[in-house]
């Protein structure tokens, strides 16, 4: 998560939310702020798991059940019917990670960002925050907010303001605005994606539909 004033989070392990068992929001929280703002950037899954923390406080407090309550908030009016996200031994449902969709659903997502967070007519997000996350503003990063743009051309063959989401295991959702276009990928084996070979696919599907 990248915080609006520069603070980064130290103290958040991966390991004691993914493979320790741990309630994920209780150890977000324990994280410390420990530099100064605007001076260093770090990528670390503490702030998502505090917002996620917030998002199910905010939920209690008005009495709605917050599985359902998240679920449609976003996933089911997006009609991701696939769409299944693990919760951790509180039940709180992981923030930082652990969802899990076919890639028809997954590029919705992708297709709610192309349309300015609009979908079927209705604002599911907020006016300018699609601009906001797909843009990286820390120096010296292309991570923006929960999404990674092409400032730093890994994919050479894309637009620099191509931006994607990237999961753990070589999932990606590209956006490619200009194009109006998404691509969901995903990786069922045990070798890492080449990241070349994607690139000349994007590259050819935007050739064969300009």
């Amino acid at each position: 998560m990248r915080h609006e004033d520069g603070r980064v989070t130290l103290g958040f392990e991966e390991g004691a939310v993914y493979h320790d068992a741990a309630d994920a929001f209780e150890a977000a929280q324990r994280s410390i702020v420990s530099t100064v703002p605007g001076f260093v950037y770090r990528y670390v899954n503490s702030g998502l798991n505090v917002l996620g923390a917030i998002i199910r406080d905010q939920i209690t407090r008005r009495g709605l059940p917050y599985y359902q309550t998240v679920y449609g908030l976003l996933a089911d009016r997006l009609g991701m019917a696939s769409y299944q996200h693990s919760a951790d031994i509180a039940g709180n449902l992981i923030a930082s990670g652990a969802g899990f969709a076919t890639l028809r659903d997954y590029a919705k997502l992708g297709v709610l960002y192309l349309q300015d967070g609009v979908w079927n007519g209705e604002r599911l997000l907020p006016q300018g925050w699609a601009d906001y996350a797909l843009t990286p503003t820390h120096t010296g990063t292309s991570y923006a907010a929960c999404f990674r743009a092409n400032t730093d051309r890994l994919f050479p063959d894309l637009p620099t303001e191509t931006a994607w989401a990237s999961g753990s295991w070589d999932q990606r959702i590209f956006i490619l605005r200009r194009h109006r276009m998404t691509v969901a990928v995903a990786n069922e084996t045990d070798y890492p994606m080449d990241l070349t070979v994607l690139n000349r696919v994007i590259a050819t599907a935007i050739a064969a539909l300009t």
